[in-house]
């Protein structure tokens, strides 16, 4: 007999973990990956020279650059965001921003700064 088919065949419940895809955003990384995290991408952001940017994360606020270019504000919805910058470089910056992960008022501005920063903001795209 077909133990599906049967009746009296019960599932045993399953001992696995939940397994959560990549990118799932119920949970970020650990409290201390996205705060290292956080401080690398603002030790990276503070070599801005041409251009100025402002961080919003909750009620902290973090400006950068120079009154000469363009200025934008980026606003943190989710701490994962450091992480996925700090290991995906521009490209975890991107799907960071597609997941919601941050938000800003002017992202054309935003490339344009850090095209012309690029040569302080090597190390974002290094990854681990």
């Amino acid at each position: 007999m077909n133990p599906i088919l049967d009746s009296r065949h019960k599932a045993r419940p399953s001992t696995r973990q939940e397994h959560r895809p990549a990118d799932d955003t119920r949970a970020g990384p650990p409290g201390w990956v996205a705060r290292a995290a956080r401080r690398g991408l603002r030790a990276a952001l503070a070599r801005i020279t041409w251009g100025r940017l402002t961080l919003i994360d909750g009620d902290d606020r973090f400006c950068v650059g120079a009154d000469t270019g363009p200025a934008a504000t980026i606003t943190v919805h989710d701490s994962a965001f450091y992480a996925d910058v700090a290991l995906g470089g521009s490209v975890g910056a991107g799907e960071a921003y597609m997941a919601g992960r941050w938000s800003v008022d002017d992202l054309v501005a935003v490339v344009r700064i850090l095209v012309r920063n690029r040569e302080g903001m090597q190390g974002l795209e290094g990854g681990p």
